[in-house]
């Protein structure tokens, strides 16, 4: 009898699955839509509220990508699901190499 992981599409399920049941993963979305709900383009005589919506919008997006290289790598390194605190730890491993590709 052949164990359910050993076919293509069980080991896309459990990669699914183990995804959906990541909080990283999560975490990674709700970023995303706190972006896209900040994204907003201010009245031209709002400049100070202009230049604090774009330095949260920044540290939003740098936040983004460092979780995200970190849910990524851990997702490569493991076959666990991938809490929060996890990706964030594992983040600063790959940062660097994540902007650089992300950039390019």
């Amino acid at each position: 009898m052949h164990h359910p992981y050993t076919t293509e599409s069980g080991r896309r399920l459990r990669s699914s699955v183990r995804a959906v049941m990541s909080s990283a993963v999560w975490f990674v979305v709700s970023l995303e839509l706190v972006i896209a709900t900040l994204r907003g383009i201010p009245p031209p005589d709002a400049a100070p509220e202009l230049a604090l919506r774009v330095a949260t919008l920044l540290g939003l997006l740098a936040l983004l990508f460092y979780s995200a290289a970190g849910t990524f790598y851990m997702f490569a390194r493991t076959r666990d699901v991938v809490p929060v605190q996890i990706a964030l730890r594992s983040g600063y491993e790959v940062f660097a190499a994540f902007l650089q590709t992300s950039v390019h």
